[in-house]
């Protein structure tokens, strides 16, 4: 208990980052009022429209792999700290963002669609991150177990792109239109 105790106050710092970053979200998009993916207009076009699997497959390995490699650009650097708060604020601020618009446009029902919305591929990249910034911040250095780290996180990542783009789009069609009567 002791030593989980203390796990949570060194890295209290991280969720306080991730707060903040929601807390930014939220101020960001009360003032400016961007964006409109949750208004229901959209959610009836996506609804209606037919995925081509292969092609969002493409665009969302090529984008996730981008942030792989920064990730692992940064993991390798002595930058890495600093890269892992600036990336706790800012998936919060992008988190804050996404469900502040959610609710403005359904309710507190908007926070469950955004939790949909990340369902099941964002608890693979959280995996990856969680994963590289363990083993890089506790700095354990051999060659293979870097290979191993990296390689066991690339994996992680292609399993997320893959449930990003053939399962989720799925499990949000059926949530919109069976549980929030969008139609």
């Amino acid at each position: 208990m002791k030593a989980f105790l203390l796990w949570v106050i060194k890295n209290v710092r991280f969720v306080a980052l991730i707060i903040a970053g929601i807390i930014l979200g939220t101020c960001f998009i009360k003032m400016w009022r961007y964006g409109d993916v949750f208004s229901t207009e959209y959610l009836i076009v996506y609804i209606n429209s037919n995925v081509a699997y292969a092609n969002v497959w493409q665009e969302v390995l090529s984008y996730r792999l981008r942030k792989f490699i920064t990730l692992v650009v940064f993991m390798i650097t002595p930058f890495r700290k600093m890269y892992v708060y600036w990336l706790c604020l800012y998936n919060g601020f992008c988190l804050g963002i996404c469900m502040t618009k959610a609710v403005m446009y359904h309710g507190a029902g908007g926070v469950v669609m955004v939790l949909i919305w990340l369902f099941p591929h964002y608890l693979l990249y959280i995996m990856t991150v969680l994963f590289m910034c363990h083993y890089f911040l506790n700095r354990i250095d051999t060659l293979r177990r870097t290979v191993i780290i990296v390689s066991m996180s690339l994996l992680l990542t292609l399993i997320g792109t893959f449930t990003e783009s053939y399962i989720n789009p799925d499990i949000m069609k059926m949530f919109l239109s069976k549980v929030c009567n969008i139609v």
